[in-house]
């Protein structure tokens, strides 16, 4: 059972967070270098390398249909592009190893080993969001996920119980148990093929800390659950 925080103590987790990051950060946010010229999609980090997209809207596609693939390997500092055959609105990136991949809103998923990316032509989804998890890598899209244990080259489907419109925000493992946000509820694998919704309501944020998950909800609420779900 989820238990509602109170303002006091909700207060008090804010107050906390925010005397511990001005011990160890005492400066403000600045702006970078870059990448400019549009909106910034897909803003990840893998290892010591940012990863991020710029496009310009239309508001006819929902989506920047052009847009360039920026890496920065110094905070930020500097950026140059990643675009040797990548093509698309990069939507988010994750690695495995040495080998780095990106999903694009377009629904494409891309590849890199060394340089240059290399997209897998058998495989396409569309809203595809990518999480690596212990060495697997998972393929969240619209209603179901995918993973694969042989880094993208093969998917198995594995999204069995799951709306047919979810739209996914993250994805956790606890205690060995893989969970996922989504704007519907929080979903618990069952087994390596079926979900269960575990908490059916519109999440917006979804962390696990120690014992304890932390939610908060559209209709402005931070819940808390001490027990596994």
């Amino acid at each position: 059972m989820f238990y509602k925080i109170s303002i006091n103590r909700f207060s008090l987790i804010i107050i906390s967070s925010f005397l511990f990051l001005s011990g160890i950060a005492k400066a403000d946010w600045i702006q970078t270098s870059g990448p400019g010229g549009g909106s910034c999609t897909g803003l990840s980090i893998v290892g010591d390398t940012i990863y991020a997209g710029n496009g310009a809207y239309v508001i006819s596609g929902g989506y920047p249909t052009v847009s360039t693939l920026f890496m920065s390997t110094d905070h930020g500092v500097t950026w140059i592009a990643d675009t040797s055959g990548f093509s698309g609105t990069v939507s988010s990136v994750c690695a495995i190893g040495d080998t780095v991949f990106a999903s694009t809103y377009q629904g494409y998923l891309y590849r890199k080993t060394g340089s240059v990316w290399t997209r897998v032509t058998t495989y396409f989804r569309n809203s595809l969001t990518l999480f690596s998890i212990n060495g697997i890598l998972y393929s969240a899209y619209e209603g179901g996920i995918d993973k694969s244990l042989d880094r993208g080259s093969t998917f198995v489907s594995g999204g069995l119980g799951i709306g047919p419109y979810e739209v996914f925000n993250e994805l956790f493992i606890v205690d060995d148990t893989l969970y996922a946000s989504t704007f519907e509820g929080i979903y618990k694998q069952i087994n390596s093929f079926m979900w269960q919704n575990k908490f059916p309501r519109n999440v917006t944020g979804f962390l696990v800390r120690g014992n304890e998950f932390l939610v908060t909800t559209f209709d402005k609420k931070l819940l808390n659950h001490r027990t596994e779900l």
